[in-house]
């Protein structure tokens, strides 16, 4: 605004061919500009990279027992309640894996983290059995 009471281009429209015109034509509404609304986040609560280990939602450990030519069985994935909104995340690893499941949309980046490791860990407990 301050450009244009200088009767100066503001930087932001100025194109990269400095010959070129450029018009504005302002409006005044004679009214404040209303705010608008706040979205809602999708996901709150703490926070946790995808780094980080989480303590609360550790990997039950279980038996390496199962005959070697059967394949692990997957993860049931997180309690979901389904009296809240809830959706499906589709987490796509490293080794072009996708793991498929549904969270609430309180749940943390965290908790998709467990579901990682917990359905991970079932999957290398069935590669390194000797």
């Amino acid at each position: 605004m301050q450009s244009i009471r200088k009767s100066e281009c503001p930087k932001e429209l100025e194109s990269a061919d400095k010959r070129s015109s450029i018009h504005v034509n302002l409006i005044n509404r004679k009214e404040k500009y209303p705010e608008p609304k706040k979205h809602q986040a999708a996901f709150q609560g703490v926070g946790r990279t995808l780094g980080s280990s989480s303590t609360s939602a550790t990997p039950e450990e279980t038996s390496s027992t199962s005959p070697l030519n059967t394949a692990p069985n997957p993860s049931p994935g997180p309690v979901v309640d389904k009296s809240l909104a809830s959706t499906s995340i589709q987490p796509r690893l490293a080794d072009r894996t996708r793991m498929v499941t549904c969270f609430n949309l309180h749940n943390t980046v965290g908790d998709i983290r467990s579901f990682i490791d917990a359905s991970r860990l079932k999957v290398q407990q069935f590669i390194n059995c000797r």
